[in-house]
């Protein structure tokens, strides 16, 4: 772990991590050994496109369109903070892997914005808390601390509740069993890929724990439909896997160079063994 994690949380106008947007963003750095809070940044962000908050969303998180004209800020001017907050820092979430990171991937994105994931150890306490027992943040929380935490669903709250758990979690000495229990190693921004025992098979749909490569043979339209909705990394990363690979140049007995004839040895020459070729893998990120 590094000396300072960054927990963070959002709120949002719905749950579809690719077309809806962040309404508010919440982050807290904190001390990895002594879980102090050392600085927390909590912005509502008005998005620049378009859009339109989900009541059953609006229910839970109580944001409404007229507080965000109010009080909301772009994603793109807090950008540069955002990511001098995080610079060398792991990061914490609850449930984060599977939404709130995919989300702020997809709304950088959006506003011509980068998020280098690849520089960062994603914690997750819903991950590590799935292995022992529980869901829910507050039922979580209220089996350590014995009491509800104030103002629930907020998203600041929501973050401090997190890392009281994560607190928790630790006083308990997480294993690495816990973390790395999942099926999947890790899974990329968009969902559809996943590292398994060093291959990256896909993480949903029909062809769950198929490679690219056997699907490639087996299901050409799957990989047009996979092309269509991922994001940009998955995309490249999956037509550089099914790119023909060049073939030497074959040469016609007019071009074949003539060549000389050579002593014949006479020792015998001992087989080189096959050597494998050794894939290279593209980080999605």
């Amino acid at each position: 772990m590094t000396n300072h994690i960054v927990c963070f949380d959002t709120e949002t106008t719905g749950l579809d991590v690719q077309r809806d947007s962040i309404i508010q963003l919440s982050l807290v750095k904190f001390d990895s050994r002594t879980f102090e809070e050392i600085e927390a940044l909590d912005w509502y962000i008005l998005p620049s496109c378009p859009y339109r908050i989900d009541p059953a969303a609006e229910a839970v998180h109580h944001i409404t369109q007229a507080k965000l004209e109010q009080e909301g800020v772009s994603l793109k001017s807090v950008y540069p903070q955002l990511m001098a907050f995080v610079e060398g820092c792991d990061i914490l979430s609850y449930n984060g892997n599977s939404f709130d990171a995919r989300i702020l991937y997809y709304n950088l994105q959006r506003e011509g914005l980068t998020f280098d994931f690849d520089n960062h150890i994603f914690y997750d306490a819903y991950i590590i808390e799935a292995a022992r027992t529980s869901r829910k943040l507050s039922d979580v929380y209220r089996r350590y601390y014995g009491h509800d935490f104030e103002d629930a669903h907020n998203s600041l709250a929501d973050v401090r509740a997190t890392i009281a758990v994560f607190k928790a979690q630790n006083e308990t000495r997480i294993s690495e069993e816990e973390i790395h229990r999942p099926e999947f190693d890790f899974v990329s921004v968009d969902g559809f890929l996943a590292l398994k025992d060093g291959n990256f098979v896909f993480a949903q749909g029909k062809y769950r724990g198929k490679t690219i490569a056997e699907i490639a043979l087996a299901d050409t339209s799957y990989l047009d439909w996979v092309c269509k909705n991922c994001a940009e990394p998955t995309r490249q990363y999956i037509t550089t896997q099914c790119a023909p690979k060049p073939q030497p140049a074959q040469q016609t007995p007019e071009t074949q160079p003539t060549a000389k004839p050579t002593p014949k040895s006479t020792t015998k020459s001992t087989p080189k063994p096959d050597t494998p070729s050794i894939p290279t893998q593209m980080s999605l990120f």
